[in-house]
C-alpha cells in the first residue's frame, strides 16, 4: 500500500467525522429547542456546553446522544433506528465487527 493511500484514507476520515459532527451537534440544537421549548439561540448556546462537556466527561457524551436522537427522530421526523444509528453507531460497529471475528474464529477451528 502506497502511503498515499493512507493520506486519502485518512483525510476521507475526518470529512466523514467532520460531516457527522456537524449532523450531530444540529441534531443535539434541535433536540433542546424541542424537548425544552427554548428558542434556537439558547439551544445552540447550551449545545456548545454540552459538546465541550462530551470531550471531557463520558455522561455529557450520553447526554449530547440522547439530546441528538431526540432532535433527529421528534425535531427532523427521521425514524428512532436512523436516528439511533447516527449517534450510537460505534457500538454498533463494534459489535458486529466482534461477531464477524467470533465467527472466523469459529470456522477456523474446524
Amino acid at each position: 500500500m502506497k502511503s498515499d493511500d493512507y493520506v486519502f484514507g485518512a483525510a476521507l476520515c475526518l470529512g466523514l467525522k467532520l460531516f457527522l459532527a456537524i449532523l450531530q451537534f444540529a441534531a443535539t440544537i434541535s433536540g433542546l429547542a424541542l424537548w425544552l421549548g427554548w428558542p434556537w439561540s439558547a439551544a445552540a448556546a447550551v449545545a456548545i456546553l454540552v459538546s465541550l462537556f462530551i470531550y471531557f466527561n463520558f455522561f455529557g457524551s450520553l447526554l449530547g446522544a440522547v439530546l441528538g436522537v431526540i432532535g433527529a427522530w421528534k425535531g427532523w421526523g427521521w425514524s428512532f433506528l436512523g436516528a439511533f444509528l447516527l449517534f450510537f453507531w460505534f457500538p454498533v460497529l463494534i459489535g458486529v465487527l466482534a461477531l464477524l471475528a467470533r465467527i472466523k474464529a469459529a470456522a477456523n477451528n474446524h
